[in-house]
């Protein structure tokens, strides 16, 4: 185990939705190497904890957490295991998402409209919905994100 990490976030705490792959792995990896600890929440158990290894690997602190952020009871439990094993919360990026083929409007099912609806803007909802409190009662605030649309 290497420690590559600097101390830019020491002491603080980072909450990542769809952390088992892609941007929000990234993500997960950026923030550990800057010395936060990282509260990792994914729906697939294989990769949520391929990510944890890796934060663990680079000489970093790593919770993972499975959660659905369709279900506002999964976001909540995911939140406060990251504020009782870390002592607060101070940064998130509700990244979970996904996308929908390129397809005409009018091809579009209504069952493919709403997993995208669901997890795409509920699960941003419920994730705001249980960090800002979890933020706010630091005393400090904190910072959330979402990924960037993506261009076709």
């Amino acid at each position: 185990m290497t420690d590559t990490r600097t101390e830019q976030f020491s002491g603080r705490v980072a909450f990542i939705t769809g952390a088992g792959s892609g941007i929000g792995r990234a993500t997960a990896l950026a923030f550990a190497a800057q010395g936060a600890a990282v509260t990792a929440s994914d729906k697939s158990e294989k990769d949520l904890y391929e990510t944890a290894r890796l934060i663990e690997d680079q000489g970093g602190q790593a919770l993972p957490v499975l959660c659905d952020v369709t279900r506002s009871d999964d976001v909540a439990a995911a939140v406060a295991a990251a504020v009782r094993q870390f002592g607060r919360l101070d940064f998130a990026f509700n990244n979970a998402g996904v996308e929908q083929p390129v397809a005409p409007l009018h091809e579009i099912s209504d069952q493919d409209w709403n997993r995208i609806l669901d997890i795409n803007l509920r699960g941003v909802f419920y994730g705001m919905k249980h960090e800002v409190p979890a933020m706010l009662a630091t005393g400090c605030g904190g910072a959330i994100g979402t990924p960037p649309p993506v261009r076709a």
